[in-house]
């Protein structure tokens, strides 16, 4: 017995007119030109890293950990003072007050302010700061770049290290996002 029910063009029909079926393979080209769009979007991206030896440093966390306990066990007070708002090429002073865990200055210690640009390595400025006055130590800076900056003080006296960290944004906020994010690009390349 033949099934007579449907057409015989209907039932030779190949498989891949089916609508589950052209949707799956909808479904998997939409995943293909996305994922392009990331492949193409993050070639021509910085990847954001500031070190090549970023497991080097990794592994050192312990060492660091030791020192920054070291520290805060020594009690320097060592405070750092800026101006609020920053502008990008022009001068300011910066200003290092270091006072020991009785509150009397430290001299004749050796400081340097490391500037480190996130998204730029190319841009860091490494500044030694002179001591002025008895504990009191100067530098003029001049960031070039609107952004995002970070400041590592490193600063010894008589063999102890001690470290401090800042973060300070330099120039307008709608300025310092120049760059577009990935997302963006992704979009506008699919919208083309």
């Amino acid at each position: 017995m033949t099934d007579h029910s449907l057409p015989i063009e209907k039932r030779d029909a190949p498989g891949w007119r089916n609508p589950w079926i052209l949707a799956c393979i909808g479904l998997f080209l939409t995943v293909v030109t996305v994922n392009l769009g990331f492949v193409m979007v993050s070639s021509s991206s910085d990847p954001g890293l500031v070190t090549e030896e970023y497991y080097k440093y990794g592994m050192q966390q312990n060492k660091q950990d030791k020192m920054f306990r070291k520290q805060l066990e020594r009690g320097w007070q060592v405070d750092l003072s800026m101006p609020a708002d920053i502008e990008p090429g022009k001068a300011f002073d910066m200003q290092v007050n270091a006072l020991n865990k009785q509150g009397d200055p430290i001299s004749g210690g050796r400081m340097e302010l490391v500037f480190y640009r996130p998204s730029d390595a190319s841009q860091d400025i490494s500044i030694a700061l002179k001591e002025v006055s008895n504990g009191n130590y100067v530098a003029s800076v001049t960031l070039p770049a609107v952004g995002i900056w970070d400041i590592n003080l490193l600063f010894e006296s008589e063999g102890e290290k001690h470290s401090l960290r800042r973060r300070v944004r330099v120039g307008d906020e709608v300025e310092s996002i120049s760059k577009h994010t990935t997302l963006d690009k992704i979009v506008k390349w699919l919208s083309n």
